[in-house]
């Protein structure tokens, strides 16, 4: 079999000495891919389904494309491998869904099914997502008059936690996109700190209703340490890191996504 990692032949096996369920790999005795160890068939399923980039459900989904080095057929041929390789073809991949609404999500759900859903540990979603809403005015030091401003978390955002929270009920780690944590530092940059702090806190409120959540990862440019905003967010327990800048083609294929 051959691969980015190099080739694998039953040859190798043999002089590595790996021992098989059912009995050693003799010279001569036919051999299938089920005969080999659980640990090797995992390491050749996730060369052919695991995708280092997170899978974005809504460009399948209107695309009918699926990455490259990513072989979802692996699923149909057999039902051992078809339970072995959507464990970790669901519970292996991070789903990215950057701008849903609740609909979308709802509709990806019932496309995958519930067996599938329980093994899904990672999602990527936008940033909190918060409108800036005019209050009244104030007086500024120079006698001018300026907006007061309160931040209101979005009702679809609240939706898309809510089902979260309700079908993915072995999630581990949620991801917040780098584009949209940008946008919203923009957005919480124009208002009083304390008004962005709090709007922090009702965004972590909604996060931490996940109650199997372990991991809340937010992907932003580096800054200062010091920054009032980053530490709000650390406080909170939250965990900055710098986005990964590389990226994976696309490449055309058929739609095999939904099977269960």
């Amino acid at each position: 079999m051959a691969s980015d990692h190099g080739t694998m032949s039953m040859s190798t096996l043999e002089n590595n000495n790996l021992p098989v369920e059912g009995g050693a790999l003799n010279r001569g005795t036919p051999t299938s891919f089920l005969n080999l160890p659980s640990k090797l068939r995992n390491i050749i399923y996730e060369l052919v389904i695991v995708r280092r980039k997170p899978i974005d459900w809504v460009f399948f989904d209107l695309h009918f494309k699926w990455p490259t080095r990513l072989t979802p057929g692996l699923l149909t041929p057999n039902k051992v491998i078809h339970a072995e390789a959507r464990a970790l073809l669901y519970g292996k991949n991070r789903w990215e869904y950057d701008l849903p609404t609740p609909d979308q999500l709802v509709s990806f759900f019932d496309k995958i099914g519930s067996t599938n859903i329980d093994y899904i540990r990672y999602f990527r979603i936008p940033f909190p997502q918060f409108h800036r809403d005019i209050v009244g005015r104030v007086t500024l030091d120079d006698g001018s008059y300026g907006m007061r401003w309160n931040l209101r978390i979005d009702d679809g955002y609240v939706g898309i936690l809510a089902n979260l929270q309700t079908r993915c009920t072995n999630l581990s780690t949620l991801e917040t996109s780098f584009h949209t944590t940008a946008k919203m530092e923009d957005i919480f940059a124009k208002v009083d700190l304390k008004v962005a702090a709090e709007a922090l806190k009702l965004g972590n409120l909604h996060f931490r209703a996940i109650s199997c959540l372990k991991e809340i990862l937010v992907e932003a440019d580096e800054k200062d340490p010091s920054d009032p905003l980053r530490q709000e967010m650390k406080a909170l327990g939250w965990t900055i890191r710098a986005p990964d800048l590389g990226d994976e083609d696309w490449v055309d294929g058929s739609s095999s996504f939904g099977v269960r």
